[in-house]
């Protein structure tokens, strides 16, 4: 696992009588590692999309502390014959330490997910997709020949994520 992190600190100095408060603005770039997701469960259908319909995938990530949880899910919906659905989800957890040292600022944490989606292209060789907010791309396959359960999905890249923190200190 390959994680970089960037910070960028900006500080601002106000002097109130005599008490210094000490304002700090702090962003942190953090890449999340590739991962795979797969679309292991049959919703209806004979399970073959036959090349036909659509797919999507959207992620959402949450901040606990120091921990970033990755969810997110992946949905194949042909849109002929008997309307098969083939669904997969996935749930990464990564532990950064070095956030603990934000405990007390102020996270700004808000819309931090993304998405990909489009037109079933056929049982070829896996593509690469462009997504939107966090999902930078996706290599995605999204029809085999026959059963397509467990070996349609892809690979998702992410784009880096912001986090920005306002800190307040004050000393006499």
């Amino acid at each position: 696992m390959n994680i970089k992190i960037k910070i960028t600190l900006s500080t601002w100095i106000f002097f109130i009588g005599q008490t210094i408060c000490l304002f700090a603005q702090s962003s942190l770039s953090i890449n999340i590692p590739d991962l795979e997701i797969r679309a292991d469960k049959l919703i209806q259908g004979d399970a073959d999309t036959y090349g036909r319909g659509d797919w999507k995938c959207e992620v959402t990530v949450h901040i606990i502390e120091d921990t970033i949880n990755v969810t997110g899910n992946i949905i194949f919906s042909e849109n002929e014959a008997d309307r098969t659905i083939i669904k997969g989800d996935f749930r990464k957890m990564f532990v950064f330490p070095m956030l603990r040292k934000f405990e007390s600022c102020t996270l700004d944490t808000d819309k931090i997910n993304g998405n990909a989606g489009g037109l079933n292209f056929g049982a070829r060789e896996p593509m690469w997709i462009n997504g939107h907010g966090l999902i930078k791309r996706i290599k995605i396959r999204t029809d085999t020949f026959g059963n397509d359960v467990g070996k349609i999905g892809g690979i998702l890249k992410f784009n880096p994520i912001i986090l920005n923190y306002k800190c307040l200190f004050a000393e006499k």
